[in-house]
């Protein structure tokens, strides 16, 4: 977790709801956290999406301290910085 790289995106419009998951994801763990604010870009739901096949298990780690259910690949097209890319929508529960 101390290696992985995690972008927040607060994608739901509430203001703060980046910066207090990156805070869950440090206290758990994960070292390079930095939450931002973005638009939800065609996504649904709240989704944690990792850039490479390694980093799928840290990502599924960073799902399940934040109570995400849904974990993928990143998207083909998608611009996403390396590592692991969580997307907040409205549907997350702080």
């Amino acid at each position: 977790k101390a290696k992985v790289s995690v972008t927040v995106y607060n994608a739901a419009g509430v203001k703060g709801l980046a910066a207090s998951a990156a805070e869950k994801l440090k206290t758990d763990g994960f070292t390079t956290v930095t939450p931002t604010n973005a638009t939800g870009r065609g996504i649904s739901q709240s989704t944690v999406y990792y850039t490479r096949e390694d980093l799928k298990a840290p990502a599924e780690d960073a799902a399940k301290v934040l109570g995400i259910g849904t974990v993928a690949p990143k998207p083909q097209g998608f611009q996403m910085p390396d590592g692991v890319v969580v997307y907040l929508l409205s549907d997350y529960k702080q």
